[in-house]
Parts: C-alpha cells; sequence; structure tokens
C-alpha cells in the first residue's frame, strides 16, 4: 500500500480531534436511539418490519429486517480538512464456502455541524436536534433498502 504524506489541513483538523469526537460521538448515540425509538412504532413495525437495537454506549446497532440481519458500526474519520462520524451499515451473508461475513452495504455520516447526511457524497440531509417530521423515518427506510442490496 502506498502511503502518502499528510497534509497541513489534515493536521489542522487533528488539532480539534478530543472536542470534535465526544460532541460526535454524543450525537451519533441520539441519532441511533432515535431510530430504535422509531423503529417499535407499531406502523413501521407492521408494514417496514426494521428493528434497531443499539449497544449502550451508542457504538454500534444489530438491524433485523426483512431482507435479513445488519449491524451498523459508528467510526470517526478525517477527510482532508473535516472530522465526522460515519455509520457504516454492513449485512450478514455467507460466501460460496457458507461461512458468515459482513458485507458493507450502505453508509450515513454525522457532522460536526448536527447534520445527518445520507450516504457518502450526498446532498440529502437534515439536523439531527430540529429533524423535518419524516427524517428519521427516511433514514430507517434507507437502512432497510440498504440491507436488501
Amino acid at each position: 500500500m502506498n502511503y502518502l504524506n499528510i497534509n497541513s489541513d489534515e493536521m489542522d483538523a487533528a488539532r480539534n480531534a478530543v472536542k470534535l469526537n465526544a460532541s460526535l460521538w454524543a450525537q451519533a448515540k441520539k441519532v441511533i436511539d432515535r431510530l430504535a425509538e422509531s423503529s417499535r412504532n407499531e406502523f413501521m413495525q407492521t408494514h417496514w418490519g426494521i428493528s434497531v437495537m443499539p449497544s449502550d454506549d451508542g457504538q454500534s446497532a444489530v438491524l433485523d429486517s426483512p431482507f435479513g440481519v445488519g449491524r451498523a458500526e459508528f467510526k470517526i474519520h478525517l477527510d482532508g480538512r473535516d472530522i465526522f462520524g460515519r455509520y457504516e451499515i454492513l449485512r450478514k451473508d455467507r460466501d460460496k464456502y457458507d461461512i458468515e461475513f459482513w458485507r458493507p452495504v450502505w453508509a450515513f455520516r454525522i457532522t460536526k455541524h448536527d447534520l445527518v447526511e445520507f450516504g457518502d457524497k450526498s446532498e440529502k440531509s437534515f439536523e439531527i436536534y430540529a429533524p423535518d417530521a419524516d427524517s428519521y423515518g427516511r433514514l430507517l427506510l434507507s437502512i432497510a433498502a440498504s440491507l436488501g442490496k
């Protein structure tokens, strides 16, 4: 693997890593807890069939859907001049030898500006602390659909 030089923008972003990490972890917990709450809604259970069961710290969650079992894993990333959080959605699959493995199928980001962004390069987003009425529902449906891929 070729490793490139770390540029000054990346170094500058890393200067605030401790403060931003704490904030992003708190936001991640809020988002995954809200998704879990939404998934317990009777309508969503009856029609969408997705459940979100977060870990106590919000770093991960087990996902159950009509398309199979999945999980969400949260990690902090540095991309150029920006630090952000990212939940990666993984689907449990089996290889040709019938051995289970986790396959990445989608992701959503949590920014330092309190936004949830759909996908890695999406223009769709919503504010964590002031979402539209259906923001978490759209995110939950996106996760369910990704587990079907």
